[in-house]
Protein backbone atom coordinates (compact mmCIF):
# COMPACT_ATOMS: atom_id res chain seq x y z
CA UNK A 1 0.00 0.00 0.00
CA UNK A 2 1.70 3.52 -0.99
CA UNK A 3 0.51 6.81 0.17
CA UNK A 4 1.70 10.07 -1.40
CA UNK A 5 1.37 13.37 0.91
CA UNK A 6 1.67 16.43 -0.81
CA UNK A 7 2.70 19.33 1.37
CA UNK A 8 2.32 23.61 0.41
CA UNK A 9 4.62 25.32 1.70
CA UNK A 10 4.18 29.33 2.80
CA UNK A 11 7.41 30.29 -0.11
CA UNK A 12 5.02 28.39 -2.57
CA UNK A 13 7.22 25.27 -3.08
CA UNK A 14 5.50 21.61 -3.22
CA UNK A 15 6.90 18.97 -1.71
CA UNK A 16 5.51 15.40 -2.71
CA UNK A 17 6.43 12.38 -0.26
CA UNK A 18 5.70 8.81 -1.34
CA UNK A 19 5.40 6.18 2.05
CA UNK A 20 6.16 2.89 0.68
CA UNK A 21 4.53 0.50 3.51
CA UNK A 22 6.28 -3.40 3.44
CA UNK A 23 3.56 -5.40 4.12
CA UNK A 24 6.37 -8.23 5.26
CA UNK A 25 8.30 -6.09 7.63
CA UNK A 26 5.86 -3.48 8.07
CA UNK A 27 8.76 -0.52 8.28
CA UNK A 28 7.68 2.63 6.78
CA UNK A 29 9.78 3.73 4.26
CA UNK A 30 9.81 7.51 2.85
CA UNK A 31 10.91 8.39 -0.52
CA UNK A 32 11.28 12.08 -1.60
CA UNK A 33 10.28 13.09 -5.20
CA UNK A 34 12.05 15.46 -7.45
CA UNK A 35 9.64 18.00 -6.69
CA UNK A 36 10.67 18.04 -3.03
CA UNK A 37 14.41 19.46 -3.96
CA UNK A 38 13.79 23.63 -3.00
CA UNK A 39 14.96 25.66 -5.69
CA UNK A 40 17.88 27.83 -4.44
CA UNK A 41 17.70 31.73 -4.26
CA UNK A 42 19.82 33.44 -6.38
CA UNK A 43 22.46 35.59 -4.83
CA UNK A 44 25.05 38.03 -5.14
CA UNK A 45 28.04 36.41 -6.26
CA UNK A 46 31.46 38.23 -6.00
CA UNK A 47 32.81 36.92 -8.65
CA UNK A 48 30.83 38.73 -11.32
CA UNK A 49 32.58 41.45 -10.29
CA UNK A 50 36.02 40.08 -11.61
CA UNK A 51 34.17 40.53 -15.52
CA UNK A 52 35.41 43.77 -16.95
CA UNK A 53 31.92 44.48 -18.60
CA UNK A 54 30.05 44.51 -15.40
CA UNK A 55 32.54 45.71 -12.50
CA UNK A 56 32.63 49.48 -13.64
CA UNK A 57 28.97 49.48 -12.76
CA UNK A 58 27.85 46.50 -11.00
CA UNK A 59 27.99 46.58 -7.16
CA UNK A 60 26.73 43.92 -4.36
CA UNK A 61 23.41 45.28 -2.74
CA UNK A 62 23.57 45.19 1.02
CA UNK A 63 20.52 45.59 2.30
CA UNK A 64 19.67 42.36 0.33
CA UNK A 65 21.50 39.48 -1.53
CA UNK A 66 18.92 38.73 -3.64
CA UNK A 67 18.91 41.57 -5.31
CA UNK A 68 21.89 44.14 -6.98
CA UNK A 69 22.77 47.64 -7.66
CA UNK A 70 23.66 49.08 -11.52
CA UNK A 71 25.04 52.73 -10.66
CA UNK A 72 24.88 53.69 -13.93
CA UNK A 73 21.29 53.22 -13.57
CA UNK A 74 20.82 54.13 -10.22
CA UNK A 75 18.68 51.29 -9.21
CA UNK A 76 18.42 47.91 -7.71
CA UNK A 77 17.17 44.49 -9.50
CA UNK A 78 16.29 41.32 -8.68
CA UNK A 79 18.70 38.05 -9.28
CA UNK A 80 16.27 35.71 -7.63
CA UNK A 81 15.52 33.47 -10.13
CA UNK A 82 17.81 34.27 -12.94
CA UNK A 83 21.49 35.25 -11.42
CA UNK A 84 23.88 36.20 -13.60
CA UNK A 85 20.96 35.75 -16.46
CA UNK A 86 18.98 38.93 -14.89
CA UNK A 87 22.31 40.85 -15.53
CA UNK A 88 22.52 39.85 -18.75
CA UNK A 89 19.09 40.85 -19.59
CA UNK A 90 19.40 44.19 -17.68
CA UNK A 91 22.93 44.75 -19.51
CA UNK A 92 20.66 44.51 -22.94
CA UNK A 93 17.86 47.15 -21.79
CA UNK A 94 17.61 50.40 -23.58
CA UNK A 95 17.65 52.31 -20.70
CA UNK A 96 20.82 50.79 -19.38
CA UNK A 97 22.59 51.30 -22.76
CA UNK A 98 21.67 54.87 -22.71
CA UNK A 99 22.45 55.29 -19.30
CA UNK A 100 25.84 53.43 -19.89
CA UNK A 101 26.77 56.25 -22.60
CA UNK A 102 26.06 59.35 -20.03
CA UNK A 103 27.66 57.61 -17.42
CA UNK A 104 31.04 56.64 -19.16
CA UNK A 105 31.48 60.53 -20.16
CA UNK A 106 31.12 61.81 -16.50
CA UNK A 107 33.21 59.23 -15.04
CA UNK A 108 35.97 60.40 -17.44
CA UNK A 109 35.28 64.04 -17.00
CA UNK A 110 35.40 63.54 -12.74
CA UNK A 111 38.67 61.22 -13.20
CA UNK A 112 40.30 63.73 -15.61
CA UNK A 113 39.67 66.68 -13.22
CA UNK A 114 40.27 65.34 -9.86
CA UNK A 115 44.10 65.41 -9.57
CA UNK A 116 45.86 64.99 -6.06
CA UNK A 117 48.05 67.41 -5.19
CA UNK A 118 50.49 66.55 -2.12
CA UNK A 119 50.74 70.40 -0.96
CA UNK A 120 47.30 70.72 -1.04
CA UNK A 121 46.45 67.77 0.75
CA UNK A 122 48.90 68.54 3.37
CA UNK A 123 48.11 72.10 4.07
CA UNK A 124 44.39 70.92 4.39
CA UNK A 125 45.60 68.44 7.18
CA UNK A 126 47.58 70.92 8.81
CA UNK A 127 44.25 73.22 8.73
CA UNK A 128 41.94 70.28 9.83
CA UNK A 129 44.82 69.25 12.59
CA UNK A 130 44.84 72.47 14.26
CA UNK A 131 40.50 73.57 14.37
CA UNK A 132 40.79 69.74 15.86
CA UNK A 133 43.16 70.78 18.58
CA UNK A 134 41.43 74.04 19.31
CA UNK A 135 38.34 72.42 19.70
CA UNK A 136 39.68 69.50 21.98
CA UNK A 137 41.11 72.34 24.18
CA UNK A 138 38.03 74.76 24.38
CA UNK A 139 39.74 77.36 22.59
CA UNK A 140 36.79 79.44 20.35
CA UNK A 141 37.47 80.41 17.23
CA UNK A 142 37.90 83.69 17.42
CA UNK A 143 40.95 83.39 19.95
CA UNK A 144 42.29 81.32 17.00
CA UNK A 145 41.79 83.63 14.73
CA UNK A 146 45.31 85.44 14.90
CA UNK A 147 47.05 81.92 14.90
CA UNK A 148 45.40 80.97 11.69
CA UNK A 149 46.54 84.21 10.19
CA UNK A 150 49.93 83.21 10.68
CA UNK A 151 49.88 79.94 9.38
CA UNK A 152 48.55 80.54 6.35
CA UNK A 153 51.81 83.25 6.16
CA UNK A 154 53.82 79.92 6.89
CA UNK A 155 52.25 77.88 4.88
CA UNK A 156 52.21 80.36 1.61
Amino acid sequence: MDVEIIIENDDESLITITILKSKENKNVEVVPSACEKKRKKGVFNPQWLLDSQVSSFLREYKLDSTKILCIACNETFPIHYGGKNDIDRHIKLKRHINNMKSFNINRQLITSTMKPNKEIEETAAAEGAFVYHGVKHGHSYLSQQCTTNVLKTIFS
